[in-house]
């Protein structure tokens, strides 16, 4: 019993240096793993949002391929009125069939329309009334003439789609290209 007195008694402990030396390893420990996992839930919050900015991309483009070749045009007709970029199918027995980007007119941000209906995604394509380069497009170029001005028997259709979302005051942007022949 004699020993355990004998050890309180004596002043061994930490001194304050010591005391401020392994708090500040203990907050530099902490800081270096606070910024790994932020980074970590950064780098996947923003590698998910370009999934899934691709994912819609890629639907898109796959509805308006579909579209095309389950239409069967014999022509396609450029479409180019009030901001509205995009072709219009014309088969050999009658009825048209309209795919282009309506612009909303109030703001940057289009849609997709094919015939009537809107395709609806979740990020916003985005348009611009004054011809930028990232703006989207539906595009198309003759490799032969035909009788009707504005028309095209074969060819090239250019697509050029922006889209953009925002996450978290970070808006994140994909543009698509893709050219296809008819």
């Amino acid at each position: 019993m004699r020993e355990s007195v004998n050890r309180k008694d004596t002043e061994k402990g930490y001194t304050l240096v010591e005391l401020i030396a392994a708090i500040t390893l203990v907050s530099l420990i902490a800081g270096v793993i606070f910024t790994a996992i932020t980074f970590g839930i950064n780098s996947y919050q923003k590698i998910q949002i370009e999934n899934e900015l691709r994912d819609e991309a890629d639907l898109v483009m796959s509805t308006v391929i579909n579209e095309l070749y389950t239409f069967a045009p014999e022509r396609i007709e450029r479409i180019d009125d009030g901001g509205n970029q995009g072709i219009k199918l014309i088969p050999g027995t009658g009825g048209t069939k309209k795919i282009y980007i309506q612009n909303d007119g109030s703001s940057s941000k289009g849609k997709l329309i094919i015939d009537t209906d809107e395709f609806e995604i979740r990020s916003n394509i985005i348009v611009d009334v004054s011809d930028t380069p990232q703006a989207s497009n539906i595009t198309l170029e003759c490799s032969s003439t035909s009788m009707y001005p504005n028309e095209c028997s074969t060819g090239m259709i250019n697509i050029k789609l922006s889209l953009s979302q925002d996450q978290g005051g970070h808006t994140s942007q994909l543009t698509l290209d893709s050219k296809f022949g008819f």
